[in-house]
């Protein structure tokens, strides 16, 4: 199961308290070393680091010889704790709590749960102002985007643009028995959403009668209700962990990086960066070809000839840059991309005539710009 936020008598349950122990001892932790090194107060994510370490060590998932020591520690700090409540819970006098661990390694193993779920609790909020995204959506129907990628593992920014008419594709496929499944298809028209770091809304399903992994899928329950989802033969599936896919933690999130869903997005995310590469650093392959047409650029000639040269260049490739990215002052229309991209070259070829249109049309674009109001965007 998963835990859920409360107050009163089940807060303290021993189920609860345990891992809220470990929480604490591993933030205590983590607040000493942050405090002498980091210059900043230790947050969740260094806590669950701490603790998916304590994890791997004490499951034999990782050998780690400089955490050894640490874990042992907290063995010894935690270990007379959970012996304690185990034995009043099994005292047949008093009252039996279910789900509190029986041993250390239980113990970390569901303080990495514990931390998971209340991060997942926790953002299950609806937004109070979303004005800071005027400016992605504005870039959104612009039509320049490439993609959109975000470490969030929350589903504001979807929700805001799918209210404001963007179309996204987000690699999951239309509805199925209630369920959009990850398929891994970002080639519609829709704009790439790339959820790096997973989602509230991210279950790992499997069919209930299955007995292994197989026929497992990543789904989105469309009602939110992950627990009772059906599969294309209409039986129920089970929501392994009881909890959403959410990366926490800091560096141990570059080793799930490798694995399932998250493999295939980060793999789309650099797809797009290598894609779109060269118009990003288009000026960079032409300064090799700058410095061979304009000797003054090495300093070859008079000083206000060298200083014209490196204006010149220097603008050419900005302009350049601009155009072909497709924002300058504001988001550039086709037009205006043309003539700075013609602009910009002319200013990189040697030559007054090439200097004078080059100048001529680069002014000419950023008098385009200036011209549009800014509500066409």
């Amino acid at each position: 199961g998963s835990y859920q936020i409360t107050s009163g008598v089940e807060a303290m349950a021993g189920a609860v308290r345990l891992p809220n122990c470990m929480v604490r001892r591993l933030h205590a932790e983590a607040e000493r070393y942050f405090t002498a090194w980091g210059d900043r107060p230790a947050n969740y994510e260094d806590i669950f680091y701490l603790a998916d370490q304590a994890r791997a060590e004490v499951l034999g998932e990782m050998e780690n010889p400089a955490i050894r020591a640490f874990v042992e520690e907290l063995r010894a700090d935690l270990s007379p704790l959970v012996e304690t409540l185990c034995q009043n819970n099994e005292d047949p006098n008093g009252s039996y709590e279910p789900g509190i661990p029986d041993s250390f390694e239980c113990l970390v193993e569901e303080t990495n749960n514990y931390i998971r779920d209340v991060v997942w609790q926790r953002l299950c909020v609806e937004p109070t102002n979303t004005d800071h995204l005027g400016p992605l959506v504005a870039a959104c129907k612009s039509g320049q985007l490439a993609s959109v990628s975000t470490l969030c593992h929350d589903t504001h920014l979807e929700k805001h643009l799918a209210g404001q008419g963007i179309p996204l594709a987000d690699g999951f496929s239309d509805e199925e028995e209630g369920v959009r499944y990850w398929n891994e298809n970002f080639s519609s028209s829709a704009i790439p959403f790339l959820k790096l770091h997973g989602s509230l809304d991210w279950f790992l399903l499997r069919p209930r009668n299955s007995p292994s992994w197989y026929g497992e899928r990543v789904g989105i329950p469309l009602n939110g209700d992950h627990n009772h989802t059906k599969g294309r033969d209409g039986e129920f599936q089970t929501a392994l962990n009881d909890r959403p896919l959410l990366l926490v933690g800091t560096f141990n999130k570059i080793s799930e990086y490798s694995q399932g869903i998250f493999r295939d997005l980060h793999y789309q995310f650099r797809r797009t960066l290598r894609r779109h590469a060269v118009r990003l650093a288009i000026g960079k392959y032409l300064l090799p070809f700058s410095f061979a047409l304009h000797p003054a650029l090495l300093l070859q000639g008079t000083w206000d000839s060298v200083v014209l040269a490196a204006l010149s260049a220097l603008l050419g490739a900005v302009s350049l840059s601009a155009g072909t990215i497709g924002y300058g002052l504001r988001v550039l229309t086709w037009p205006e991309r043309v003539v700075l991209i013609a602009g910009g070259v002319m200013l990189i070829l040697p030559g007054w005539n090439m200097l004078g249109m080059g100048s001529a049309l680069v002014a000419a674009g950023i008098l385009l710009q200036f011209r549009r109001p800014r509500a066409a965007i």
